[in-house]
């Protein structure tokens, strides 16, 4: 169940891949290898239209450090701020808009230009 590894993997560009410093679409275990080598306080996204505190970054922060790769394939648990989609936010400069079953979450660094569309149910989650 790498779904959401899959979805994510599957909508980011070229040039995305190169601002992770990435030649081209890695493994997920690479990719998420890099996501944890790059991980910042995600200091410049708002989520859900407000900026998170700082121990809410550390948090996040620390949750990608300490993030278990041997268990992608059991599924990732995708919050309902997920500490992944704040982080691709930060280093990507982009929108994301998580739709879960029938609510939008929206994670937005300020000045983002560009816009990733994800939808889940209680199980899956997806591009779109």
């Amino acid at each position: 169940m790498t779904c959401f590894w899959d979805a994510i993997q599957g909508t980011l560009s070229d040039g995305d891949y190169t601002l992770l410093g990435l030649q081209r679409r890695p493994n997920h275990q690479l990719f998420i290898n890099t996501l944890k080598e790059k991980n910042v306080k995600p200091k410049d996204v708002l989520w859900n239209g407000k900026l998170l505190i700082d121990l809410e970054q550390k948090e996040h922060f620390q949750a990608i450090a300490e993030y278990d790769i041997k268990r992608i394939r059991v599924g990732h648990w995708t919050g309902a701020c997920d500490s992944f989609l704040l982080l691709l936010c930060q280093l990507l400069n982009v929108e994301i808009i998580h739709k879960y079953m029938n609510t939008n979450i929206i994670y937005k660094k300020r000045g983002s230009k560009k816009v990733f569309k994800f939808r889940s149910s209680g199980s899956h989650f997806m591009k779109g």
